[in-house]
């Protein structure tokens, strides 16, 4: 049994809460052996093609720590919303499988979440609203469970990851914002 080595100090108020980016791939049942983790850190991964999901607002991610007859476990839920119905048929997609989620918070921190279980598809559900400041497009929500809670990654390249389209360069402003089209597409280079 583990016992703790140190206390606890008071931190900086400079930490930003909040998702910035969320990447999703489709799970799949790797043996433990290609799956390299020391400590909390995820350090190889076999290679793989994450996808970017941009959201609207902010995203919730939650974890919490659980115990029943089996043990202890993390419970992983992250929702968000999705702007747009144009894109339906690529979102049923997601109920046909179970997913990893790699998430990029406001401080620079990046962390996978269903490393080893996996998370599903528990909630999808699209919406016109009924005024113009009302989402149009999709609310998901993925959760799954897991031994240990979300493991860190110091590099998505190092660990194995590849964003697709990240070799595509997009039209920007001065302040660094997208120039979109008229169909909220952006613009490529």
């Amino acid at each position: 049994m583990v016992s703790i080595t140190s206390g606890y100090n008071y931190k900086c108020n400079n930490n930003l809460g909040g998702v910035k980016y969320i990447y999703l791939f489709p799970f799949v049942k790797y043996p433990r052996s290609q799956i390299n983790v020391l400590n909390n850190v995820l350090n190889t991964f076999p290679s793989t093609t994450i996808f970017k999901f941009e959201f609207l607002g902010s995203p919730t991610l939650e974890i919490s720590q659980e115990e029943n007859d089996g043990g202890k476990f993390y419970n992983q839920s992250i929702s968000f919303d999705l702007l747009g119905l144009n894109d339906s048929f690529e979102i049923q997609k997601l109920i046909k499988k179970d997913y990893r989620c790699i998430i990029e918070d406001n401080n620079g921190n990046i962390r996978i979440l269903g490393l080893y279980n996996g998370l599903e598809l528990n909630s999808l559900n699209s919406s016109t609203g009924s005024s113009k400041s009302d989402l149009n497009g999709f609310k998901l929500s993925f959760k799954g469970q897991e031994i240990n809670e979300p493991f860190f990654i110091n590099d998505l390249n190092d660990a194995g990851f590849t964003i697709s389209g990240q070799d595509l360069d997009y039209l920007l402003q001065e302040n660094g914002d997208f120039i979109l089209q008229e169909d909220g597409f952006k613009i490529i280079i």
